[in-house]
């Protein structure tokens, strides 16, 4: 719950401005949507703010973004729209994109506290398994559009569900085995004294997924991954 000394201002890149008036403009929602929890991510470039808001029985939750953070939340409110989502997956959908004076502001459904209270973050080896358990390596979840950003906290699990999050930086299709290849990047920035390679890419493909990836197979998901974001992807490439 938010304090009562929250006096409705924030700050976002130097820039203050009302929370009251960023939610009248979305009007989303009958009732007036409250806001019961707020958090800043400063470590973010640029930075963002994220709040959870309740209006009657309705939950909902609202980015806060600069003005170019715009075409990565049109892109998500695109894919999510056309994605194909399996009885035990979770994706919130957007209700709302709108920028105004500079911020970009994002609106989705809200989760269920329930369902948040008992989320637990997936590993990259977990997701891999969970991948693995379906046959969905090469296609993913979704049967072709690819995250981009299947990190350890985008992902997580809820019960026999899976709740995914942040499709910033997806696409509604993209090579074969995506997704897979951005959690091994992961792994692979996570274990000291790995050299980042291409090479090395391929090896822990095979050890932690079974799957045998030609070089040009792998330099192209990377090449597509880093293109839309992906740092890690990114830092492989350029060891190259």
């Amino acid at each position: 719950m938010l304090s009562r000394r929250f006096d409705g201002r924030l700050n976002l890149s130097g820039q203050e401005f009302l929370l009251d008036d960023v939610l009248e403009h979305l009007d989303v929602a009958a009732n007036p949507a409250l806001p019961m929890a707020i958090f800043a991510n400063v470590q973010r470039d640029p930075p963002r703010i994220y709040v959870w808001l309740q209006s009657g029985i309705k939950n909902f939750f609202l980015k806060i973004g600069t003005e170019q953070d715009y075409p990565a939340f049109r892109n998500e409110v695109e894919v999510s729209a056309n994605l194909k989502v399996h009885s035990d997956i979770v994706v919130m959908r957007p209700i709302a994109n709108q920028r105004k004076n500079g911020l970009s502001m994002l609106v989705f459904e809200g989760i269920e506290s329930e369902i948040l209270a008992r989320k637990k973050r997936m590993s990259p080896h977990e997701i891999i398994w969970f991948l693995r358990g379906r046959r969905a390596l090469r296609k993913g979840v979704f049967g072709g559009a690819v995250h981009c950003d299947l990190a350890s906290n985008n992902l997580f699990k809820v019960g026999d569900k899976l709740l995914i999050v942040d499709w910033e930086f997806s696409a509604l299709s993209g090579p074969d085995y995506c997704d897979l290849v951005g959690l091994i990047v992961a792994i692979l920035a996570d274990e000291p004294g790995t050299m980042a390679s291409v090479e090395t890419t391929r090896y822990l493909l095979a050890r932690e997924a079974g799957c045998q990836l030609s070089e040009n197979a792998v330099s192209c998901c990377l090449r597509f991954l880093a293109a839309r974001g992906n740092r890690q992807a990114a830092q492989v490439l350029d060891s190259v």
